[in-house]
């Protein structure tokens, strides 16, 4: 424990603080044109960095802010005994290291790599040596104008959701009071002017074009049980469960959840037709269902193939196969939740991201409403004549 040891002398009162460091005892003196009260502070935070060394933390929020506004004369005495106070710890440069060495242990790689990028933008803008009390909400503002400029919508909103989660686990660790991203609007994370529903007509075109059965089996896999585009690639012949109809699917971006990543989707005829064939021709030595393209490149390959079938290609490809898949769930009257449960989000999600205000829907309402309107006209017409009023 630091303490507080007083000295008195013709000069006035002194003060030393008297602590221990890695087994040896340590003071720093404080002359008398410090005040109790000084000394008082002064202590706090030698404990407070102390007790952040022993237990491995960052110091809390306020022993770094002692450090931060101290006499330099002080600084430079703690510096002396070893205790790192030098203002680039709150740069947020530094943090963001932190941060981003924290986040390695639960958060997925794509996750890591797409954060970079976003404080690659904010460096950009500031600079990694600003601070968050620099971090104005002006500052902020101008921040998101200037990418709103440069970016499309939903990178935008990303990026400051980022920032966001950033900035609250700087709360956390006390590098701050406040998150200045907190107040700015995100906007829209999602652009449906880019929603694009593949025709279920359009499955056995593009089968045809397909050149292999790990093709058409991929495409079905998409289109017929909305897998994400890599998902097939961790199938197996133990995935499949023909007697009920059931694919056993398993997805990195949800293991952390309650069932660990695995999900179950339903097996429609025209994709067990597909899987049946696709196991004729499988390898014994093969540990995967996909044998061929384990790249985990499609792009390139499926748009040949959209361009044999004599299709152009739709927009965000691989996510609205996965959508079209979803709405037809939907169209055919399964509910919200069972459907989410299939893709493996949440409802919240769906509707965020997948549900498509289709032109069926408009087509089934008008036609029961001409169909009830009609029958409701001969109703009257029949009750009219027959004097029932």
């Amino acid at each position: 424990m630091a303490s507080i040891e007083e000295r008195k002398s013709s000069a006035g009162t002194s003060f030393v603080i008297v602590f221990r460091q890695n087994g040896k005892r340590n003071k720093i003196f404080l002359d008398a044109a410090y005040s109790r009260r000084d000394a008082e502070n002064a202590r706090l935070a030698v404990q407070g960095f102390l007790d952040a060394k022993r237990k491995g933390e960052p110091i809390d929020r306020r022993t770094r802010n002692y450090f931060e506004t101290a006499p330099p004369d002080l600084i430079k005495r703690f510096s002396c005994l070893g205790f790192d106070v030098a203002k680039t710890q709150r740069e947020i440069g530094s943090i963001w290291q932190e941060f981003r060495a924290f986040e390695e242990t639960s958060v997925k790689e794509s996750t890591i790599i797409h954060r970079e990028i976003v404080f690659r933008r904010f460096a950009a803008f500031f600079s990694p040596n600003v601070r968050f009390e620099d971090l104005t909400p002006v500052r902020v503002q101008e921040f998101r104008d200037a990418l709103v400029k440069l970016y499309a919508p939903t990178t935008v909103a990303k990026s400051i959701i980022d920032l966001r989660t950033f900035a609250e686990w700087a709360i956390k660790r006390g590098y701050t009071n406040s998150n200045p991203f907190k107040e700015v609007p995100t906007g829209r994370t999602g652009n449906r002017a880019r929603d694009f529903q593949v025709p279920l007509e359009w499955t056995e075109r593009i089968l045809d074009a397909c050149p292999s059965q790990c093709w058409r089996t991929l495409y079905c896999l998409w289109r017929l049980a909305g897998l994400r585009q890599q998902e097939p690639m961790l199938l197996t012949r133990e995935s499949i469960d023909f007697a009920a109809r059931k694919l056993r699917v398993y997805a990195t971006k949800t293991e952390r959840y309650e069932r660990g990543g695995f999900r179950e989707v339903p097996i429609v005829p025209r994709l067990a037709k597909e899987l049946e064939t696709h196991l004729d021709i499988l390898p014994k030595s093969e540990v995967y269902l996909i044998f061929e393209n384990r790249r985990k490149a499609f792009d390139s390959g499926f748009r040949r193939i959209l361009f044999d079938a004599g299709l152009e290609k739709w927009p965000k490809t691989f996510q609205n196969l996965r959508a079209s898949c979803e709405n037809d769930w939907i169209k055919q009257g399964i509910p919200s939740h069972v459907v989410a449960d299939w893709l493996g989000h949440s409802v919240k999600t769906q509707e965020a991201y997948y549900l498509r205000v289709l032109p069926e829907y408009f087509d089934r309402v008008t036609a029961s409403n001409i169909e009830t309107s009609h029958a409701d006209e001969n109703a009257l017409s029949r009750g009219t004549s027959r004097g029932a009023f």
